[in-house]
């Protein structure tokens, strides 16, 4: 079997992905920061905690130039920033989308139909692209619907709705390796 043509578009499919160029900036921004604060912070990684934790090890093992306190301090910035940045993201999910879908979301509806071009006013397509939506009160699962919502930000949907959210599909090349 021939596997160029495989490897070559596995090699060319992720620069047409918008999302692999911000990845890829994160994961520098990441090496520079950790580069920056290992050395001048004393082996101390501020953006990377998997080094931090072997860092740790090395300290409990009570191996000489590794302390347990710069670590610790490391790690526990770490998890208060993510558990802010959950919260705040968590936040801004279910205030940020719009507001007559959040009332009926809120109140436990389920969200049971997409209607495409129901809504072709100006202000539609502008606003939803055209498309209107129908909402549900199934009084056996408003409470479980509304705390979905509240808690997690989860709209829940009916099996129609479910069936139109297409999965992504696996990067080129990927499926065909695995075969």
């Amino acid at each position: 079997m021939d596997r160029e043509p495989v490897r070559q578009r596995a090699i060319s499919y992720p620069l047409r992905d918008p999302i692999v160029p911000l990845l890829l900036l994160i994961a520098t921004t990441t090496g520079l920061v950790d580069a920056v604060s290992v050395l001048g912070l004393g082996l101390v990684f501020c953006a990377n905690m998997p080094g931090n934790i072997v860092f740790l090890g090395f300290a409990l093992a009570e191996i000489p130039g590794f302390n347990v306190a710069p670590h610790v301090t490391a790690l526990a910035g770490f998890i208060v920033g993510a558990t802010v940045s959950g919260r705040i993201g968590k936040y801004y999910v279910t205030r940020s989308i719009d507001p007559v879908a959040r009332f009926h979301l809120s109140n436990g509806a389920r969200l049971e139909r997409v209607n495409w071009l129901r809504n072709v006013a100006p202000r539609g397509i502008e606003e939803s692209y055209g498309m209107m939506v129908n909402y549900l009160y199934d009084p056996k699962t408003i409470e479980a619907n509304h705390e979905a919502f509240a808690h997690d930000g989860m709209v829940v949907c009916s099996p129609e709705v479910n069936a139109l959210i297409v999965p992504a599909a696996p990067p080129v090349g990927i499926a065909a390796d695995r075969a």
